[in-house]
Order: structure tokens, then sequence, then C-alpha cells
């Protein structure tokens, strides 16, 4: 019977071992993978607009409905725009604001 109880203990040892072994590598490879991700999508970088994003922008702004002005506000501010290299009729409009 001592034999028994023995083996047995160290099965659920050797299975405790393994248990512990696979959390810790399921909490490593958890917190990788969101770190990872979380990353990546902080890394979005702002587009330099061309003249059809700014047309529709401009169209969009002229809108009657302000839930529209609120959406073209909000894609104007994904863009990256130098002023100093803006096309004439974006300053123009800047100049009417």
């Amino acid at each position: 019977m001592k034999r028994f109880r023995q083996s047995h203990r160290k099965q659920l040892a050797v299975k405790r071992f393994i248990s512990r072994c696979l959390t810790w590598l399921l909490v490593l490879l958890l917190t990788f993978t969101v770190t990872v991700s979380w990353g990546q999508a902080q890394d979005k970088q702002p587009i330099s607009p061309q003249s059809w994003h700014l047309k529709g922008i401009f169209a969009a702004l002229d809108d009657s409905d302000p839930e529209i002005w609120a959406l073209a506000l909000d894609k104007l501010s994904e863009f990256k725009i130098d002023l100093q290299f803006a096309d004439t009729s974006f300053q123009e409009f800047l100049v009417e604001v």
C-alpha cells in the first residue's frame, strides 16, 4: 500500500509540475500577444491627403447637415497637412474659416 501511495504522490507531483509549466507558458504567450498587437495598433501614421481627398472633404463641409461636417472634420484630422506645401484651395478654405 505504501508503494501505491508513493507512486501516486509522484504522479501527482509530476502532473502539478506540468500543469504549472503550461500555465506559465500560456500566460507568457498571452502577454506577448497582447503587447505586440497593442504596439501595432498605435503605430498608425497620418498620411498626406491627395487633392481628391480635400475636394471631397470641402464638399462635405459645404453640406447643410452638421453630422456630415463632423464626419468631414474627423476625416480631415486623420491627414498630415503641411500648410507650406498645401494646395491653394486648402489655404483659401482656411482663410474663409
